[in-house]
């Protein structure tokens, strides 16, 4: 699947955001596009540094979430962060969090 240019992927995601969780997801107040690929000093990727040094509870917060969006990722992971072990570890987590707070029972 061909990648979007950058300059779409914007808009793109907006349709998609607003589509998910109504108008208001259009009131995007900024918005930042890295291509990785190309980038000589990433290799491809990116990494999992947090800039601000007196941000100690960052992965805490965005483990939170905030009203109905949760995040997953294995730098948010408690266990295995950095690998997909960790991915798919902040995933079932996030998963049981939006299980629980929707009311859903096991099963």
């Amino acid at each position: 699947m061909a990648r979007p240019a950058a300059r779409g992927i914007a808009g793109l995601i907006t349709e998609r955001l607003v589509a998910a969780l109504g108008q208001e997801a259009a009131d995007i107040r900024g918005f930042s596009v890295r291509d990785w690929t190309d980038d000589a000093w990433s290799d491809g990727a990116y990494s999992d540094v947090i800039v601000k040094p007196g941000a100690i509870d960052a992965e805490d917060v965005l483990r939170k979430g905030l009203g109905p969006v949760r995040f997953a990722s294995s730098e948010l992971s408690l266990s295995y962060p950095g690998y997909v072990e960790g991915a798919i570890w902040a995933g079932k987590s996030a998963a049981r969090t939006v299980a629980i707070e929707l009311g859903a029972t096991a099963g």
